[in-house]
Order: C-alpha cells, then sequence, then structure tokens
C-alpha cells in the first residue's frame, strides 16, 4: 500500500513539474533580445525577427493607429529597457511588457502580446495580437444601459475587488508628486462578456488616468447582462481609487 501510494505521489511529481514549464525559456530571451534592439537602436530591420507577413500587419497597425507596436526615435525613453519584461500568456504567445515615460505625467504600461515560434534553429516572431479594446459596431442602438440583469465579474464584487488591488499599479510619477483621486471609467460588456470600448469619463491626471485604463484592458471576460431573457451589450461604469 505504502509502495502503491509512493509511485502515485511520485507520478502527480512528474506531471505538475511538466505543467509548470509551459512556455520556451528560449523564446523569452529572444523577444528580450529583439525589444532590446528596438529599443536602443536607431534602426531596426523587423525582418530578420520576424516573418513577412507579421511585419506586414505591424506596418498596417502602426499606420492605422490601433496599437504602438514599434516605436520610433522620439517615442523611446531610457525607463522603457530598464522596466522590460517578458510574460509567457499560454502556448506559443507572450507578452512583452513595459513602462514608457517612468517619473513624467505621460507614465504608461504597456503590453504589447506577440506569437513566437522556433524555425529550424532560430526563432521568429509570426503574430501579434491586433485586438486594439475598440469595437466600432457597437452604438447606442444595440448597448443596453439598464437591463435586467447586470453583468457580473468572475466571482463576483468580492473579487472584483481582490482583482483591482493586485493589478492597480500606481505610477511613480503620481507617487512622487502626491497625486491621488478617483479615476472613473466607461467600458462595454459585450453579449460575449468581453470588455471592449474603454475610456476614462472622469480623470485625474494622465498617469492615473493610464493606469486605470490598463487595469480594466486586462480584466478577464465577464459574466454577460441578461435582458429579456438574452445576453446583451451592457454599458459598464467602475471608480478606481488612487491614495
Amino acid at each position: 500500500m505504502k509502495k502503491k501510494l509512493y509511485l502515485i505521489c511520485l507520478l502527480c511529481i512528474v506531471v505538475c513539474s511538466g505543467r509548470a514549464q509551459k512556455y520556451d525559456e528560449g523564446a523569452v530571451s529572444f523577444l528580450k533580445n529583439v525589444y532590446t534592439d528596438i529599443l536602443t537602436s536607431n534602426s531596426v530591420d523587423l525582418n530578420q525577427y520576424m516573418t513577412e507577413a507579421c511585419c506586414d500587419k505591424i506596418n498596417r497597425l502602426n499606420k492605422e493607429h490601433h496599437c504602438f507596436v514599434i516605436y520610433d526615435n522620439y517615442d523611446r525613453t531610457p525607463t522603457d529597457l530598464v522596466t522590460l519584461k517578458v510574460i509567457p500568456r499560454g502556448k506559443d504567445w507572450y507578452s512583452v511588457y513595459f513602462i514608457s515615460d517612468l517619473n513624467t505625467e505621460r507614465e504608461r504600461q504597456h503590453d504589447i502580446r506577440y506569437q513566437v515560434k522556433k524555425e529550424k534553429t532560430s526563432y521568429m516572431v509570426t503574430d501579434i495580437d491586433e485586438d486594439n479594446g475598440i469595437d466600432t459596431t457597437l452604438t447606442a442602438d444595440n448597448v443596453v444601459l439598464a437591463p435586467e440583469q447586470l453583468p457580473e465579474f468572475p466571482g463576483g464584487n468580492q473579487e472584483l475587488a481582490n482583482y483591482m488591488s493586485k493589478r492597480i499599479y500606481f505610477p511613480a510619477f503620481a507617487k512622487a508628486n502626491n497625486q491621488s483621486g478617483r479615476v472613473i471609467v466607461t467600458f462595454i460588456v459585450r453579449k460575449d462578456g468581453k470588455i471592449c470600448n474603454e475610456k476614462v469619463f472622469r480623470g485625474v491626471c494622465p498617469c492615473l488616468d493610464n493606469a486605470a485604463l490598463f487595469a480594466i484592458r486586462h480584466m478577464p471576460n465577464f459574466k454577460p447582462g441578461i435582458d429579456k431573457g438574452k445576453p446583451v451589450n451592457v454599458k459598464y461604469t467602475i471608480p478606481i481609487s488612487f491614495k
């Protein structure tokens, strides 16, 4: 019996350790090197890091101002590289996270998601998540303000409060300059539960407003609102306090 129990425990350890390593450390190092090059060089040939299709997609996104994937020389700040992190986000997907304009009024967090795959002996960026959180199909005609059942954060209001307490980043500039207050953010919880179209309804200062928006953008899907027995798009408002 003891021997059987020992084998079961050993199997659990092997399985858990296998699951813990869900990402490729080589891909993480590769993305760090890519962004170190991007943030420190005057001219970067993206084709050496990314597939042609991905480069075309990035150029289109930058032109459309969907997300500023690659900074030009004027947008780079010395603190970008200091705060650079690469965070695994699932199979082959990684976030490049950094803070630009640290200790200034414009302080802002960035989280850009790339797909990275190993091709023969080298890594390549093969795709980028272009979801910028804007759904242009939503209008006053298909968004409900007061549904019969409001959208719900996974686990309810207490879990929402826990999420905010963990996710909210208090900008260094705001701390140093004793800036505080409450930022009111509005967004749409779509009928599929996804968050989109977030914006500051009442702000405090640029860096606190940006920090509030960052927290909202990274929320998990809600349980959608219900009206007349069906899921509906609902406008939702959240106050976020910085003190």
